[in-house]
């Protein structure tokens, strides 16, 4: 199903480029699915950059979230958290103060 809507998104972002960020994320998802890690990393940055270029702020807060619970989810400490960092930062762009918290608080646990 994931790799279906890829594909429909992949034909509709020769017409609507301010999709192609979406595609990216949803690439990104399927290689963290088949645990190609670095492939994983790669994409969700190159999806984070596109709908930043696009003026989706919230859309790259998710490409940096969804990286860092992949690093979390790995034990990698140090990326998840330069990962959280970016999410974070995007996300306080965006104005939502409540999730830059809830993310510091999932960082914090995982530390402790």
């Amino acid at each position: 199903m994931v790799r279906d809507a890829r594909s429909q998104l992949g034909r509709w972002t020769s017409h609507a480029p301010d999709l192609v960020h979406m595609e990216l994320l949803l690439g990104a998802e399927l290689a963290r699915i088949d645990r190609d890690v670095v492939h994983a990393d790669r994409v969700y940055q190159q999806g984070g950059r596109a709908a930043q270029e696009q003026s989706f702020i919230h859309h790259a807060a998710l490409a940096h979230e969804r990286r860092g619970r992949m690093f979390l989810d790995l034990r990698r400490e140090t990326a998840a958290t330069a990962a959280f960092a970016q999410a974070r930062s995007h996300y306080q762009q965006w104005g939502v103060e409540a999730k830059v918290r809830q993310l510091g608080e999932q960082l914090d646990r995982f530390r402790a």
